[in-house]
């Protein structure tokens, strides 16, 4: 698990290219590399990472999009921030 999420900000990378499909988008790095795959929430989370955030702060914005719990936001998109970080898709700033 990725460590430091009050204090970390993530952000897309300029390397990344997307397309929003019928239930979600698809996401990869311009260079080349594995396509990704998300869903109607993680399609709404990559559109949020369009302005850098903590994870707090996304999952704040996101629980109000879908009308849920921020802590059960914020559990239910670290792994999609890690799958991304993982495939530079994403860039952290900050501790």
């Amino acid at each position: 698990m990725i460590s430091g999420q009050t204090s970390v900000s993530w952000s897309r990378t300029p390397r990344a290219v997307h397309r929003e499909v019928l239930d979600g988008a698809l996401v990869a790095r311009v260079e080349g590399g594995d396509l990704v795959e998300l869903n109607e929430t993680g399609a709404a989370l990559w559109r949020e990472l369009a302005i850098p955030g903590t994870v707090p702060q996304l999952a704040d914005r996101l629980a109000s999009e879908f009308d849920a719990p921020t802590a059960e936001v914020a559990a239910g998109i670290m792994p999609v921030i890690e799958v991304l970080h993982q495939r530079g898709l994403l860039e952290r700033s900050g501790p």
